[in-house]
């Protein structure tokens, strides 16, 4: 079992990165593009991620933020464009390729063998020294166990995956990533299962990690935690970099409207519109208009509101 001692985090002490040069681009994109089948998924991407900072990225459903985050991951090649790390070009052909350059990704679905143990998990990649194809047992122990400590997680290296609650498989990402020194940490959606004691444990990770110069990048729905944790917000709407921004310049009502690409009081009464911008998301939630019937709003932002099953229309 795993036992959280604290929330915060030593940038003191452990691994760390070169912290020199913080404002570079440690990632460029140039007129990225991704098309399945000829339907066009991103249109000619310009983004920058700068060194030790985290970016938030966001936009609607299908806005096109998961293919981008699987083209720097390696899991898909882009159509056409460049992509630059560390002012090289580079075209990554398989997650290997990412993770060897220093990229990997924590996915919101985790990718972890549940019959394996932590240490296991942590180390099956490929790529792990081993000597004639042998594993170095004493070795990958010996990492995952500073590893977890450096989390500030006291855990048994050999519990099973199958046993791990939500957060703690997600700290077995984390820590599959820093097995192979990775230098940017892409987070797909990281809070959809996490608790607010969770999610506050997460926040400190990403602020330890930032601290020792790594670099994150954090896909979430949720405007309030991406004003809260991130530097700058790149976002995204049909396929295209609509809008960059310091969080410390934008509030979560505007993020929504590049995002949908109109005012949010356009599409629901003022009152409701309020309460969402509060809870830092824009969807599933019950919306009665004045005077009129209930509706739910549609789960992808900026369609029309959904008629609640068992409700009557005005004038039905």
């Amino acid at each position: 079992m795993f036992f959280f001692r604290t929330f915060s985090f030593d940038d003191r002490t452990g691994w760390a990165y070169d912290a020199s040069t913080m404002a570079d681009f440690i990632v460029r994109t140039q007129a990225l593009r991704k098309e399945f089948s000829g339907n066009p998924v991103l249109r000619d991407v310009n983004v920058g991620i700068c060194r030790g900072e985290i970016l938030g990225f966001i936009g609607e459903n299908g806005a096109g933020k998961s293919t981008f985050m699987k083209i720097l991951s390696g899991i898909h090649e882009p159509t056409s464009g460049f992509l630059e790390s560390e002012g090289k070009s580079v075209k990554f052909r398989s997650p290997t390729e990412a993770r060897r350059a220093g990229i990997s990704l924590v996915p919101q679905e985790f990718n972890l063998a549940s019959d394996l143990t932590v240490e296991e998990n942590i180390f099956l990649a490929p790529n792990w020294p081993g000597w004639g194809g042998i594993l170095n047992r004493k070795a990958m122990r010996s990492r995952a166990t500073a590893l977890l400590a450096e989390l500030w997680a006291n855990a048994r290296t050999n519990d099973r995956i199958d046993t791990l609650s939500a957060a703690q498989k997600q700290l077995v990402e984390v820590c599959k990533a820093l097995a192979f020194d990775a230098r940017i940490l892409i987070l797909d959606e990281p809070t959809t299962m996490l608790t607010r004691r969770e999610i506050d444990r997460l926040m400190a990770l990403m602020r330890s990690l930032k601290a020792r110069g790594m670099t994150l990048i954090y896909i979430s729905h949720k405007l309030a935690e991406v004003k809260a944790i991130c530097d700058r917000v790149a976002i995204l709407k049909d396929g295209q970099r609509v809008h960059t921004a310091e969080t410390a310049a934008i509030q979560p009502s505007e993020m929504a409207r590049w995002m949908v690409g109109r005012e949010l009081s356009e599409i629901y009464p003022s009152k409701t519109c309020e309460l969402l911008q509060a809870l830092g998301h824009c969807h599933r939630w019950p919306v009665r208009p004045p005077g009129g019937a209930l509706h739910r709003q549609h789960p992808r932002v900026g369609l029309p509101p959904v008629h609640a099953p068992g409700h009557l229309r005005p004038g039905d």
